[in-house]
This record gives C-alpha cells, sequence and structure tokens, in this order.
C-alpha cells in the first residue's frame, strides 16, 4: 500500500453508523476492505444483526466491527497485533459514543488471543487475515487452518453461527471443519460464508 498521507478514512455502509467515518492511519500496512465488498457483505447476512456478538479477527481498521455494531450488534471483539490499529479503533469507538460495555480490542496475535476467550460464544466470526493478491502462500494458507480450528477446538462459534473468510479469488481456501453455504467474487477478493459441519 502506498503511504498517501498519514490519515485515511473509512465511511460504513448502513444502520445507525452510515454515512460516519472511521479514521485509520495509511502508514501501516493495512489492507481495508472495500466499501461496495462491505456493503454486499452484509447484504448477504441480512443487514439486521440485532442482538449478536462479532468477532473481528485481523481487524486492522477495525471497520468489519463497526459494521456489524451499526447494524445492531449488541457485542464485538476486535483481535489485531498492531498496537497503533488497537488504539485506532477504540479512538473511533470513542469518536462514535459506542459504550465501553459494547465492546473489547484485544491487542495480540489472533492464535494467541483466541484460546483466551474461551466462555464466549460469537454469532459471527469474521477472517480476514494478511493474504498477497497474486500469489498464495503457505503461511497464508496456515493461517486460515489454524484460525479456524482453535475457534472450534475453543467453541467459539455459536452452533448456528456463521464464519465468514475473505481471501484472494484467484487462490480459495478450504476449511476442512467447516461447509461452505454461500459464495461471492468481488474483483480480486472472494467472500465465504461457512457454517459448522454437521449443523444446518
Amino acid at each position: 500500500m502506498k503511504k498517501q498521507g498519514k490519515q485515511g478514512n473509512l465511511r460504513i455502509t448502513s444502520g445507525k453508523f452510515k454515512g460516519r467515518t472511521i479514521d485509520w492511519k495509511q502508514t501501516l500496512p493495512l489492507r481495508p476492505t472495500l466499501e461496495k465488498v462491505r456493503q454486499a457483505v452484509y447484504n448477504m447476512l441480512g443487514n439486521d444483526l440485532k442482538g449478536i456478538a462479532f468477532l473481528d479477527l485481523f481487524s486492522g481498521t477495525g471497520v468489519h466491527g463497526f459494521e456489524a455494531l451499526s447494524r445492531g450488534a449488541e457485542q464485538v471483539v476486535w483481535i489485531e497485533q498492531n498496537p497503533l490499529s488497537c488504539r485506532d479503533i477504540l479512538r473511533n469507538a470513542e469518536k462514535l459514543n459506542i459504550p465501553s460495555s459494547s465492546i473489547r480490542v484485544c491487542c495480540g496475535h489472533v492464535q494467541t488471543v483466541l484460546p483466551r476467550l474461551q466462555g464466549r460464544v460469537f454469532d459471527c466470526i469474521y477472517m480476514d487475515p494478511p493474504y498477497h493478491k497474486e500469489k498464495k502462500t503457505a503461511v497464508s494458507e496456515e493461517v486460515y487452518a489454524c484460525t479456524s480450528d482453535l475457534i472450534i477446538t475453543h467453541q467459539l462459534l455459536d452452533r448456528r453461527g456463521l464464519l465468514i473468510t475473505e481471501y484472494a479469488v484467484n487462490h480459495p481456501i478450504d476449511l476442512p471443519l467447516f461447509h461452505l453455504v454461500d459464495e461471492r467474487k468481488y474483483g480480486t477478493v472472494g467472500i465465504r460464508l461457512w457454517k459448522i459441519k454437521g449443523e444446518s
């Protein structure tokens, strides 16, 4: 990503915060999900997320958590390893006057933090790990696989809940412990919705 100034902003696409923006540092190595893709994802979910618990993995800007809160999510947890991004998420939550009781920002590596969340159950988990748009790497494949295994091992996803993965379309990923329920492609970006195997 090119460094085009110190500050960027992302617009929330729908819900009570529609049109509001969250700020992020463009000098950080982040790859925010495009607005049109975010809007499509939440259209797939039905837009009304009232009362759900939402987990945003590899949060980056945290925009997915804010999109969920805007649509009525009751609880959002972000996991992000970059301290600067974690601070930005907290600042944006304050900017939007989101009650601290509704959110939690966990600053650390996803695979380290996830086991600590055992006992929490989420209705929706968004997984958007760093990936290279042009080539698939073993690291990226391992991250998807290991993270989905941890979700199952620590029972973090409700049995009827949804796991959403974002990936490069030229290198789709598979999750052996989940079954695919929907898939969409938007240019170079793919979105897959999964449920735990054995659940309808």
